[in-house]
């Protein structure tokens, strides 16, 4: 198992504050587009981890190969800290993901995280910087995602809203977030974990599904998830997820895969931070949100997004 920090100086100050966690493992073919649209922002801290070959699959190999190759040396063209850490064991996606993030808390107390085919809007990064730093010391505020499948909900007066439920196709949060995650979810009875989304959703169908996910996820021994984990972490501390008004990630598939969920963002189509393109606007949002982030369970609209999500995740697999 590799692991090393190098710090690359090329002379060019113009860089992200804000660290960026690249999980890779196998596609070469999308982890180039992921890699061209980091290297545009020039991050400061880069985290890669990269996950080993699987034993009963040997065309990994090769893919392995090609995609640690595109993130090599040659390919960091900016004054950046690099910490790599690169499996020679395969590791697997439940173990692997919430190793490497965190990992990187160790040594960062915030956090960008992308993994190999999650491709980012160009404005992604300034959305997670821009609510990584308005609710950093909101302790309920969980969770930022740059992914929007919520067709029906149309914010138009606002640059963000929330929910409950997060989604982890490109997404940011903060170490003190992260510290409330535990693998395995130790904190987990059913007849608790039933009041707790009882109360919270507001809807006996809605919480007995996800009571239903935890439990699965809760009694296998070998765990086949971190999502779960974590999205049970969030309705635990009643915490919430910020959606940007625009989506910004494209989630990539292979044709023909039985991960049927897709998502792609409009290029023309940019995240604009409304507290400066509409500050007559923003500032009835702006209060709303940044003294307490509210949630109504009277909400037909933001019901509808939790009905919707919840047949969405069921209908469309995790990977």
């Amino acid at each position: 198992m590799l692991r090393e920090t190098i710090a690359f100086s090329n002379m060019n100050t113009d860089s992200f504050d804000v660290p960026v966690l690249l999980l890779a493992f196998n596609r070469p073919n999308t982890i180039c587009d992921v890699f061209d649209q980091i290297r545009k922002i020039k991050p400061s801290t880069l985290y890669i981890f990269s996950d080993a070959p699987r034993d009963d699959q040997p065309e990994d190999n090769e893919l392995v190969e090609i995609c640690r190759h595109l993130m090599d040396e040659s390919q960091i063209n900016w004054d950046c800290k690099v910490a790599r850490w690169y499996a020679d064991k395969h590791i697997g996606r439940a173990v692997g993901t919430s190793s490497a993030i965190s990992w990187a808390f160790e040594t960062s107390d915030r956090l960008i995280v992308l993994e190999e085919n999650c491709v980012p809007h160009r404005t992604f990064f300034t959305f997670c910087r821009q609510m990584l730093d308005k609710y950093q010391f909101n302790d309920r505020v969980m969770h930022v995602s740059g992914l929007r499948r919520v067709g029906e909900l149309e914010e138009n007066n606002f640059d963000h809203f929330f929910i409950h439920v997060a989604d982890i196709y490109g997404w940011a949060t903060w170490k003190r977030a992260w510290n409330r995650f535990d693998f395995w979810m130790e904190q987990y009875t059913e007849p608790d974990s039933k009041k707790i989304l009882q109360k919270l959703l507001g809807s006996g169908s809605t919480a007995k599904y996800w009571n239903g996910k935890f439990c699965e996820a809760y009694l296998k021994e070998q765990k086949q998830s971190w999502f779960y984990q974590w999205q049970y972490a969030i309705f635990l501390n009643n915490g919430l997820a910020v959606i940007p008004n625009v989506n910004l990630i494209s989630k990539l598939v292979p044709e023909g895969s039985d991960h049927a969920y897709r998502s792609h963002f409009d290029r023309n189509v940019a995240w604009r931070n409304r507290l400066t393109d509409a500050p007559s606007v923003v500032k009835t949002s702006h209060k709303l949100y940044l003294e307490e982030p509210r949630y109504s369970k009277d909400n037909q609209s933001i019901r509808r997004i939790l009905n919707y999500v919840r047949f969405s995740l069921k209908k469309y697999k995790t990977f």
